[in-house]
């Protein structure tokens, strides 16, 4: 016997088998390469090479943020907030 999902155990089984979808990350995204700290704009989806260490770096592990990114619609947009977001980590290390 099986319960449709017209009926509660059908409901409740039906939920509970549909997992949640993750957060879909827009298209160009500005990361910091966690092994050699260089934040570059990349288009990867789930990884993404470093220019500097060449080390792959994925975006999630074990369902957890595995690296700092900022994600937007353009390029124009992802550039910019990398220069900045350079300039201003540049700043701390000088500082500290």
């Amino acid at each position: 016997m099986t319960d449709s999902p017209s009926s509660i155990m059908g409901l409740v089984f039906s939920n509970a088998n549909k997992s949640q979808p993750e957060k879909r990350l827009r298209p160009y995204k500005a990361v910091m390469c966690r092994h050699c700290g260089r934040i570059q704009v990349t288009q990867g989806e789930v990884m993404f090479r470093c220019r500097a260490c060449n080390k792959s770096n994925r975006y999630r592990k074990n369902g957890q943020w595995n690296v700092k990114l900022k994600d937007f619609p353009s390029a124009e947009q992802a550039m910019i907030e990398a220069k900045r977001w350079a300039m201003e980590e540049g700043r701390k290390s000088e500082k500290c």
